[in-house]
This record gives structure tokens, sequence and C-alpha cells, in this order.
């Protein structure tokens, strides 16, 4: 009940942060940084999760680009998974279609921008990676951001029960 609390906690701070809206930025100043979300849920994954999937798997993301710098920060909540994940990612691909990874948020393959997964069922992760560093071999960064921009990237994370993923969501921007 209280990892439900926390995932409840992180969705309320980040639609406190849509509420707010971007940043002004003046004349001569780096470029506002853009926030996404994503909704992570079992019934989003391509293909379809195993029956004994906890219907309580989910999880919620708020994803910071700062465009003067390159930086995404990604900052995930997560409960109610079958084990701990092993693998997240974001990945190139439409809502209800697999595609490749990107770039990794914990686990393989390397780089792996917040290292090892948690070693929870329900937790967090906080994550910063800086473009083209962060990102998998033939990406480019021009390629993420835009991906990032048209919705075309989701975020996943796999468990044992779940190779192929467990929770997923579509990055859409606010």
């Amino acid at each position: 009940m209280r990892s439900v609390a926390r995932v409840l906690a992180l969705s309320l701070a980040v639609a406190a942060l849509l509420a707010w809206g971007p940043l002004e930025r003046g004349a001569g100043q780096a470029p506002a940084p853009m926030v996404f979300v994503a909704t992570l849920a079992t019934y989003e994954e391509a293909p379809a999760v195993q029956a004994a999937t906890p219907a309580t798997a989910a999880g919620s993301a708020a994803i910071l680009f700062d465009p003067g710098t390159n930086r995404v920060t990604v900052s995930v909540a997560f409960t109610g998974l079958s084990a701990r994940p092993n693998i997240g990612h974001f990945h190139r691909g439409a809502a209800g279609a697999p595609g490749p990874v990107w770039l990794t948020i914990c686990g393989a393959p390397a780089p792996a921008a917040a290292g090892a997964c948690p070693n929870a069922t329900s937790g967090f992760i906080t994550a910063t990676a800086t473009l083209p560093a962060a990102l998998q071999r033939g990406v480019t960064p021009q390629a993420f951001i835009s991906a990032l921009m048209d919705g075309g990237l989701y975020l996943n994370f796999h468990t044992q029960l779940n190779p192929a993923g467990e929770i997923r969501g579509q990055v859409l921007g606010r």
C-alpha cells in the first residue's frame, strides 16, 4: 500500500510540474527544458505480458530534456512488478509496436544511465544521461530528440517473468 502511495505522490508531483508549465526565457538565453511524461502499464506491452503478471504492475515517469546541455533526466516510480526490473530502456516505436533500444536507463546493454536496476518490485529510478554518449550505437542525438518530440519513444521495464517487458508507456510531451 505504501508503494502505491509513492506512485500516487510522484504522479501528483508530475501533475503539479505540468500545471506550472515551462519557464519563460529571455533573448539570448538557452532554450527552456522540455517536460515529457509516460504512464507505464502492463496492457501497453507488445507482445502481451504473461498471464501470471500481477494486475498491480504499473509506473509513472517524468522526463526532462534540456536542449542547452543535451541532457535527458528520467524519474520513474514503479510498483507491483512480478520481480525486480532487470532492464529499463527508451525504445524507438509507436504505441503497440515493439522497437529497438535507443537509450538504456538501467541494466543492459551498456551504457546504462542509472547502472543496475533497483532490487525491488516497487521503487524509484532516477538517471541523467548526456547525448550522444548515452545513446546506443548508430542512434544520433538528432534522431533521439526528434523521436522524443514526436511521441516516437516509449519506456519499458523488463523482468524475469516478462523478458520482452512488463510495463510500458509511450513518452508524450505535455
